[in-house]
């Protein structure tokens, strides 16, 4: 591959990379455009644009996006590290002008969403000039957005193989209790097995949600094999069905703690066994020497020794 020469010079250049890093996350020209603002012409015309400055092909292009070259994708790794190591300059310009400003993206599992307010309440008081945007994802998803430097940081679960180029900070151990409809009569205790709950009538995440494997498996270690009567991405919708006496659900204790519990409903902790697993905030490991990477590991250290 044969790089003009001008092309370095060209201060359309960056703004062609950032087509192609929108592209990539998009996966679809059409909501590529939507997320720049453009029309799906101009973008088609700066993705030809960048392959002429290239001399090379890109994209596959059928009727739709259909992937990347194997030279596209040679390209879109040095975009990314282009891109980023022109906002890292950018930030740094601003750190001394003015102090942390700008917008920190941060992503989270379903389960943890509502840690999440204490980090941005951390982080805005150390940077008061800083934004917040917070996406949910899958873990997988989490993963790798993180490694594409799509997102900063991000409040997920453990995994013991690690993440390429992701740091993992162990905070706290998630327990879990089941969120029932009172109609349901589940005795006066205050607690109730994993067999007895998987009997109920139950909601879940939907299967490719990490939480709902954590639940699958808590289920399968006591012989048990729940089938769900309704699955969704949003734990707000099971909240509703439990509300509406449809299900019971199965949540993270943190969960009742932040969001109050409808009427009609009441939360049981769940036993036998007694399943704790390890949430950890995951920090790309391009933002550690940075303010606020070293924020977010004081936020890190403060939790975990909580």
């Amino acid at each position: 591959m044969l790089l003009n020469a001008r092309c370095l010079q060209d201060e359309r250049l960056l703004f062609h990379l950032e087509c192609l890093l929108t592209l990539a996350e998009a996966r679809h020209f059409g909501s590529a455009a939507k997320t720049l603002k453009m029309s799906q012409s101009a973008f088609s015309q700066a993705i030809q644009t960048l392959e002429s400055m290239l001399g090379v092909a890109v994209v596959h292009r059928t009727r739709r996006f259909d992937g990347f070259t194997e030279e596209g994708m040679v390209v879109l790794g040095h975009a990314r590290n282009i891109v980023g190591m022109v906002e890292k300059m950018r930030q740094a310009v601003d750190l001394r002008l003015e102090g942390v400003t700008g917008e920190f993206r941060l992503g989270t599992v379903p389960s943890t969403l509502f840690t999440i307010p204490a980090l941005t309440q951390h982080l805005h008081r150390r940077f008061p000039k800083l934004s917040f945007v917070v996406e949910e994802h899958t873990f997988d998803e989490l993963a790798r957005k993180l490694r594409e430097d799509r997102i900063a940081a991000a409040l997920t679960y453990f995994s013991p193989d690690g993440l390429e180029g992701i740091l993992l900070h162990r905070l706290y151990n998630e327990r879990y209790v089941l969120l029932a409809p009172t109609v349901f009569d589940l005795g006066a205790s205050t607690t109730i097995s994993w067999r007895d709950a998987g009997a109920l009538p139950l909601g879940a995440l939907q299967t490719s949600m990490r939480l709902r494997h954590i639940i699958d498996d808590a289920f399968t270690s006591v012989q048990v094999s729940a089938r769900p009567v309704v699955e969704s991405n949003s734990m707000l919708a099971l909240l509703a069905h439990v509300a509406a006496g449809a299900c019971a659900v199965v949540v993270p204790a943190n969960f009742i703690e932040v969001v109050p519990m409808p009427a009609g409903t009441r939360a049981l902790e769940l036993v036998d066994p007694d399943i704790r697993m390890p949430v950890c905030l995951a920090v790309s490991q391009s933002k550690l020497d940075s303010p606020i990477g070293r924020a977010l590991l004081e936020f890190a250290a403060a939790v975990s020794a909580s």
